[in-house]
């Protein structure tokens, strides 16, 4: 479920807002990617071109949409290349998070 902070709730109301993926793949060490050079995380790495839901389902007692797929394309650049040759993307622990430019990554 998507929980939003009220500061992300008051600027994704603002006719002009930049939404921004953040995504978090645990590998050896946590790599980072968004989809933005303007997000205020220097270790992050802005090659993250889309994300898709691929697959979802929704439970009519709790009253959920449950999300099961996500398809998440990245861009194919030096950094991700350098990666693949020692670490495997398949199978990982991914979080993935919804923000603003202009919306610290904390909040």
């Amino acid at each position: 479920m998507l929980a939003l902070s009220a500061n992300l709730e008051r600027e994704l109301k603002k006719a002009t807002v930049e939404p921004v993926i953040y995504v978090a793949v645990a590998l050896s060490s946590t790599r980072t990617f968004c989809t933005d050079f303007a997000l205020n995380d220097t270790d992050a790495d802005p090659v993250v071109d889309t994300m898709t839901i691929t697959s979802q389902s929704y439970d009519p007692i709790n009253r959920n949409i449950q999300l099961s797929e996500v398809d998440i394309r990245l861009v194919d650049d030096g950094t991700l290349r350098g990666l693949l040759s020692s670490e495997v993307l398949i199978s990982k622990d991914v979080t993935v998070s919804l923000g603003t430019t202009g919306v610290e990554t904390t909040d």
